[in-house]
């Protein structure tokens, strides 16, 4: 792995579907997938879309565009998580042109 990470930054720390996540390294975009909002299982959308509060309640991130790119990613460990990011045409082929690179995992400043 060199040193020519894309960043991958994410709107709040606490999501839950990064807890066993190693984020102190760079993740490996594995494959891309676009898809209809609507045809998201609830399960799933619970699991990506919740996060963790400053005040420590549960919260979740609304998805916010009928179309969507869902991005699967590995940790070093082996382990994956997904990523779920509204859909643009720019943004589908950025993402589809950088399947097998690495990603650097960005959260904002608390």
């Amino acid at each position: 792995m060199t040193g020519d990470y894309l960043n991958l930054t994410f709107s709040h720390k606490g999501f839950t579907k990064l807890d066993h996540i190693d984020t102190d390294a760079a993740v490996v975009l594995l494959e891309v997938f676009m898809n209809k909002k609507k045809y998201l299982g609830n399960s799933f959308v619970k699991y990506d879309a919740t996060y963790i509060r400053n005040d420590g309640q549960k919260g979740k991130y609304e998805i916010a565009t009928e179309k969507v790119i869902v991005l699967l990613f590995m940790d070093r460990n082996g382990r994956v998580f997904t990523d779920v990011r509204p859909f643009t045409g720019d943004k589908l082929k950025y993402y589809s042109r950088s399947k097998g690179r690495y990603f650097k995992v960005n959260f904002p400043d608390l």
